[in-house]
């Protein structure tokens, strides 16, 4: 039975594994202090308007610093959350620690053996889930998961072993981060991989190929609060800074401010965010930082400075970013908050079609970052869908680049044509808030298919 029409908004499009992110804590026991901030409490629909589709979500392990063994308790807990995401529709950047600011002094970081066991002991309900976990951050050791602070994190040895436990814990197709392209770095050479990423790499199972980086200080002071050497830090001349402006086109990028910072013109004003997220092709960005709505102290920062902060294309250009030009046709002068919504991982524009090729344009400042295929389908009258592979992954949609797809003979005829982009999950296939939505398109759920129409 076919359904009518989405009010899908031109601008904003609420599109899987992008943009703006919530936080919260995941798996918590009987007893255990949730979050001091709003997100902790799943504010899904208030914030579906801002096209939040992704939540970091922390697993502490703090009780099991002590114990080779994680309880079922935990486990039934964390799978409940699990249970949760799926039903609203929600992915996980999912990252385990040991230790955080609330918890500082009452036990000590376990040994890297028993580290390692958890990792092994957690690799089954990771895998059950996979579905709904958009990527695995490389926590586990440090504050918050950081990989500092604490003396196994300066370990390369250390790194390595960590960076391939949780490499083996995923299946081979999926992504990790680090905090740092040091960390990286230093993880890759003890593994004997350590080499940049490339085009020619991309999205192969090489271990190199398989990190990405987060920066959970995104341009906080000089040198984003450590993340890259303070020596000589600027755009082009430190290395680390070069590498994942290099590297980023073709692995997953998050970040976030500090918490309840204030806005400082300079380095985290609306254009530079931009250039930023431009550089280093973030997916994904934490809404809740520096937002007086979530932040755990109610003050105005960055992102509130952002949401009145006006933006036009001749201000990008100004800066040297190329602009959606499509984007600004439909609004001109939107705020810096908007841009950078509705721009952050990949945002798909359809460029012309009709009914022999279609072309599609990825105008965001990433591309998708899991498997994911594209398909043909035709709708008849009556409602049929005859659905046809493109032969197409999704993965390749670079930023600033066109894509032509050629649609079969096995197609034509009468009807409507639509592209579909479902999650690679079966248990996913069929729910169209995850499939991906493209500007430009008419969108339509046909039995369970997000379909964007392409032409008569």
């Amino acid at each position: 039975m076919m359904t009518g029409f989405l009010l899908t908004a031109a601008l904003m499009l609420a599109n899987p594994e992008r943009g703006f992110r919530f936080e919260q804590m995941v798996g918590l026991e009987a007893g255990e202090r949730p979050g001091r901030h709003i997100s902790d409490n799943w504010p899904v629909k208030r914030f579906a308007h801002e096209g939040v589709t992704v939540a970091q979500a922390y697993c502490y392990l703090m009780r099991y610093c002590d114990s080779d063994t994680i309880a079922q308790s935990k486990l039934d807990a964390l799978q409940a959350d699990f249970d949760r995401a799926r039903r609203d529709g929600l992915k996980f950047l999912l990252r385990f620690a040991y230790e955080s600011s609330a918890y500082r002094k009452d036990r000590k970081a376990p040994p890297l053996e028993r580290v390692l066991m958890h990792i092994r002991q957690l690799t089954p309900i990771v895998r059950k889930n996979i579905d709904v976990i958009y990527c695995l951050q490389i926590g586990w050791l440090g504050m918050w998961g950081e990989f500092h602070t604490n003396p196994l994190c300066y370990d390369e040895s250390v790194r390595g072993r960590i960076l391939a436990a949780t490499l083996e814990m995923l299946p081979p197709e999926r992504m990790t981060m680090m905090r740092r392209m040091e960390y990286k770095i230093s993880a890759l050479r003890a593994l004997g991989d350590e080499q940049e990423l490339t085009e020619k790499s991309a999205f192969t199972q090489a271990p190199h190929a398989r990190v990405g980086f987060f920066n959970d200080g995104t341009l906080a002071y000089h040198n984003d609060g450590g993340t890259f050497p303070s020596n000589g830090f600027c755009y082009g001349h430190n290395p680390e800074f070069a590498r994942v402006s290099r590297e980023s086109a073709f692995m997953p990028v998050d970040g976030e401010l500090y918490w309840n910072e204030a806005p400082d013109p300079v380095s985290a004003c609306g254009i530079r965010a931009i250039d930023r997220f431009v550089r280093h092709h973030y997916s994904t960005f934490s809404l809740v930082h520096g937002y007086s709505e979530l932040d755990y102290i109610p003050i105005k920062g960055s992102i509130d400075a952002w949401k009145v902060t006006p933006v036009t294309a001749e201000m990008l250009e100004a800066h040297g970013i190329a602009p959606d030009k499509w984007y600004f046709q439909e609004k001109a002068m939107p705020s810096a908050f908007e841009y950078i919504r509705d721009h952050l991982g990949y945002r798909l524009q359809l460029v012309s079609a009709d009914s022999s090729r279609v072309v599609i344009r990825n105008t965001g400042f990433s591309r998708p970052i899991n498997p994911r295929s594209a398909y043909f389908v035709r709708i008849t009258a009556d409602g049929k869908l005859t659905v046809a592979p493109t032969g197409f992954d999704c993965r390749r949609f670079t930023p600033g680049e066109d894509v032509t797809l050629v649609v079969p003979k096995t197609l034509s005829g009468k009807g409507l044509l639509a592209l579909w982009m479902p999650d690679a999950a079966e248990s996913l296939r069929l729910r169209p808030e995850y499939a991906v939505s493209m500007a430009g398109a008419q969108i339509k759920d046909v039995e369970g298919h997000r379909l964007n129409i392409l032409s008569n």
